[in-house]
C-alpha cells in the first residue's frame, strides 16, 4: 500500500492558495500600501518645487493684475517687481484674514484676494480697485476648476477686459454692485456673462459682490487706522 505523502498531492505544503480570497485581498493591500508609500515619497520630495511653482504662478497673476511689466519670467524677477511696486499686507475682519496689495505709486490702487465656491469647485483671484473702491481696475483669476471651454473661460482676456474701468455702484442693493447680464444684450453698464456657462457666471457675480461687500468695511477701518497712525508720527 502506498504511503500518503505529507502535504497532499505533489508533496506541496498546505500553505494558502494564490486563488483564495484571503490571498488576493492580502496581496492587494500590500501592493496598495507600496504604491501609496511611493506616491507620498515622490510628493514629499517634490514639495519644494511644487510650492515654488505655485508661488510663481500667484505672483505672476498679481503682477498682471497691477499691470507690471516683468522682463524675466523667473520667480526672483516677479518677487523683485512686486516688492518694488506693490505693498503686501494682511488685514483681519469678519473672522478671516484679507490679503491686501497697495500700489506704491499714485494713484495707489488696491487689490485683494477673493475666493468662493463656483459651479464645480472653489475659484480664487485678485480684484484691483481704485483706492476709494469706486472703480475696478482689473480682475485676474488665480485658480479655478470650471468646465474647460465653458466656465473656464472666466480666465480668457476677452472676459476679464470687461472689468477694466467698471464703476462699482455702491448705491445699489447688496449683491448688485457688479452686475452680469446676458451676452450680446445691451442693458446698461454690466459684464457680459459667458455664453453656455450661466451657472459659473452667476456664481462669479455672487462671489465678487459678496467679497467686495465684506471687504469694504474692513478696508475702511484699516485706512482710518493707518491715517491716524501716520498723523501721529
Amino acid at each position: 500500500m502506498d504511503k500518503a505523502v505529507p502535504g497532499g498531492e505533489g508533496g506541496k505544503g498546505s500553505g494558502m492558495k494564490k486563488t483564495s480570497p484571503a490571498y488576493v485581498v492580502g496581496f492587494m493591500i500590500v501592493v496598495c500600501a507600496l504604491c501609496g508609500a511611493a506616491v507620498s515619497l515622490v510628493q514629499y520630495s517634490m514639495k519644494p518645487v511644487l510650492d515654488a511653482n505655485a508661488r510663481l504662478a500667484r505672483n505672476r497673476t498679481i503682477a498682471r493684475a497691477f499691470g507690471l511689466v516683468v522682463a524675466r519670467q523667473t520667480a526672483g524677477a516677479y518677487d523683485s517687481a512686486l516688492a518694488e511696486h506693490v505693498v503686501a499686507t494682511t488685514i483681519s475682519g469678519n473672522n478671516r484674514q484679507w490679503h491686501l496689495f497697495t500700489r506704491r505709486e499714485a494713484p495707489h490702487d488696491i487689490g485683494f484676494i477673493f475666493s468662493g465656491t463656483a459651479f464645480w469647485d472653489m475659484v480664487s483671484g485678485i480684484i484691483v480697485l481704485s483706492h476709494d473702491l469706486g472703480v475696478i481696475r482689473s480682475l485676474e483669476i488665480i485658480e479655478q476648476k470650471e468646465t474647460p471651454g465653458l466656465g473656464a473661460r472666466i480666465e480668457e482676456p476677452r472676459f476679464k477686459e470687461q472689468f477694466k474701468a467698471y464703476p462699482v455702484d455702491w448705491a445699489q442693493p447688496a449683491g448688485r454692485r457688479i452686475v452680469f447680464g446676458e451676452a450680446g444684450v445691451r442693458s446698461g453698464h454690466r459684464i457680459d456673462a459667458i455664453t453656455g456657462a450661466t451657472q459659473t457666471s452667476s456664481a462669479l457675480q455672487r462671489i465678487l459682490n459678496s467679497e467686495i461687500d465684506a471687504f469694504r468695511p474692513i478696508y475702511e477701518r484699516y485706512r482710518q487706522a493707518d491715517t491716524v497712525h501716520s498723523a501721529g508720527r
